[in-house]
């Protein structure tokens, strides 16, 4: 009798895992040194609107440029690749969003409102140490 009851709460907690995790992150694999996962992309660009007050200036204290992206778990300097480019961590997002988001900088407002929003795959390639 034990079996049984230990077989429906093992089912029973394999279904809540599954029904619980966020859909946003449809995967996560560990190949090496590389990171792989499916996370949601947007662009921003240097305005007062998107950012605070110093929109030129990222919350790493660096000047903002091409290359730079924003997300809010991974440490300053680190590099992910994002559609076969590469970025470094180097801005802070709204703290609404979670680590399964980045958010790519771009000079310009229209080529930023018009990459939207998507989900791809990120795979970070090197992750800064903890200090």
């Amino acid at each position: 009798m034990f079996t049984f009851y230990y077989i429906i709460f093992s089912a029973l907690t394999l279904f809540y895992v599954a029904w619980s995790t966020p859909d946003i992150i449809i995967y996560e694999i560990e190949k090496g040194a590389v990171k792989v996962i499916s996370a949601e992309v947007s662009a921003y660009n240097a305005e007062v609107s998107q950012t605070d007050s110093s929109p030129f200036i990222t919350a790493s204290n660096k000047k903002v440029r091409p290359g730079i992206v924003a997300n809010n778990c991974l440490k300053f300097g680190s590099k992910v690749m994002i559609n076969d480019s590469l970025f470094v961590v180097e801005d802070r997002m709204n703290r609404r969003y979670g680590c399964e988001h980045f958010d790519i900088f771009m000079w310009s407002k229209k080529e930023a409102l018009e990459f939207g929003r998507k989900i791809l795959e990120v795979r970070v390639v090197y992750a800064e140490e903890n200090e």
